[in-house]
């Protein structure tokens, strides 16, 4: 019952009763954490903005605001959401770590803030503890990011023009968890008023921000705003970025020794760019994964067709009757074409097989491929004994025949070390 009035004072602010039902019971408050664990008398005394009520209980139990409720807020989360300035003010006269303590998703007071565009508080919290503008939640998002997410323009300012004051200009770079900067929300939310400020011709911003910055897709701000354009408003943002220097992520890398080159120049040669070198493999655009999946279809391809080779060689292949019609037994130097075709027919059976053990390290049934891989081969192999033996060669040309398939065999080791060669690993089992 004293804990059900406890509460009620608290969120009609009757100090009065604070103090009557502390004499009666000094462990009320202790009490009442035990009683309501999902909620504090803070929390309670917040959300209906009792000050003098909060006051009081920040001066006897300075601890209390840090408790977190039942859905990850703590008192100065509700108080900077609901715009409360007086009780942050409070709050932080009496602790004023709170500030950058988190509570949900590694949220401080100073995002809430942002997210609900509370400029005072922000100015307050900023002039304060400046500190606070290098937090992040667990997406990796600065409360500049969340301002911008949440079409919050007038808390935007607030802080770029706090980031001047304090000398802090290198956070408008900071990246979230998928790698966009402030300047990739504003230009995919299509925020020009934002844009302005970071890239307008009177910005402060233009010598500190990264205009060529690439997110987590690899792509830059100039790159978004080709994939959003959609009427005059989003031509203009993509004018206003190119006036400030900003460049697709494939300009970027086509022109990294022409940094000095002017604008014009740079267009021409994109008009005139040799189409060898625009489709040529380049890190800085295309992703490993597709790299991969290419080079596995070309080398399934390969491996194709070298086996069909050795299954079905081409007509004639070690016959001495195309060689020597009066002979029936033909040497070495006349089947020197036929063992030509068997070497390098060979190398690119092997080189390819290996590319798709190689590339396929770490998939499921890798085992299963290998011998998959390993059975092909010596099927590949026994396809090429039976036309080697089956024929009248001599007895040189069919040892030279399988010495060519062992040299095979061995050769494209030599080119790259194998994933699995470890050599301390076999120099311990040697020992």
């Amino acid at each position: 019952m004293e804990i059900n009035l406890l509460f009620e004072a608290a969120r009609e602010g009757k100090v009065e009763v604070l103090e009557r039902l502390l004499q009666e019971n000094p462990s009320i408050l202790a009490d009442s954490r035990l009683v309501s664990p999902s909620e504090s008398l803070l929390h309670a005394a917040t959300k209906f903005g009792q000050f003098e009520f909060v006051h009081e209980l920040m001066k006897l139990d300075p601890q209390i605001a840090r408790d977190m409720n039942q859905y990850g807020f703590r008192p100065l989360d509700i108080a900077s959401i609901m715009g409360k300035t007086a009780i942050v003010k409070a709050m932080l006269s009496s602790n004023g770590d709170l500030c950058r303590v988190a509570g949900k998703d590694s949220k401080t007071a100073l995002h809430y803030a942002a997210i609900n565009g509370r400029v005072e508080i922000i100015h307050h919290l900023l002039s304060t503890f400046p500190d606070c503008l290098q937090d992040i939640t667990v997406h990796g998002e600065t409360a500049l990011h969340l301002a911008v997410k949440y079409y919050q323009f007038d808390a935007f300012c607030e802080m770029v023009n706090s980031l001047e004051r304090l000398s802090k200009m290198a956070i408008i770079n900071g990246e979230d968890g998928d790698g966009n900067t402030v300047l990739h929300l504003a230009v995919s939310t299509k925020q020009y008023a934002c844009l302005k400020i970071l890239v307008g011709e009177n910005s402060s911003m233009r010598g500190t921000l990264k205009l060529n910055v690439r997110n987590g897709k690899g792509l830059t701000a100039l790159d978004v705003s080709d994939m959003v354009i959609q009427d005059f408003y989003d031509v203009k943002v993509r004018e206003t970025l190119q006036h400030a220097g900003a460049k697709r992520a494939q300009e970027c890398t086509s022109i990294t020794a022409q940094l000095e080159t002017n604008h014009d120049h740079h267009l021409h040669h994109r008009e005139s760019r040799n189409w060898f070198e625009y489709f040529k493999f380049q890190k800085q655009r295309d992703s490993p994964s597709e790299a991969r999946n290419t080079l596995l279809v070309v080398a399934a391809l390969i491996t194709t067709v070298t086996f069909q080779a050795a299954v079905n060689p081409p007509l004639g292949l070690f016959d001495e009757s195309r060689v020597n019609q009066g002979s029936s037994v033909v040497g070495v130097g006349a089947f020197k074409t036929d063992l030509i075709f068997v070497f390098f027919n060979s190398i690119g059976f092997i080189t390819s097989s290996l590319i798709l053990c190689y590339l396929t390290i770490g998939f499921p049934l890798h085992r299963e491929l290998v011998v998959s891989l390993g059975s092909m081969f010596i099927t590949y192999s026994a396809a090429f004994n039976v036309y080697i033996t089956g024929s009248k060669a001599g007895a040189g040309v069919q040892a030279i025949a399988w010495y060519v398939q062992l040299a095979a065999l061995i050769l494209p080791h030599l080119f790259r070390r194998p994933p699995w060669f470890n050599l301390r690993r076999i120099r311990a089992w040697c020992c």
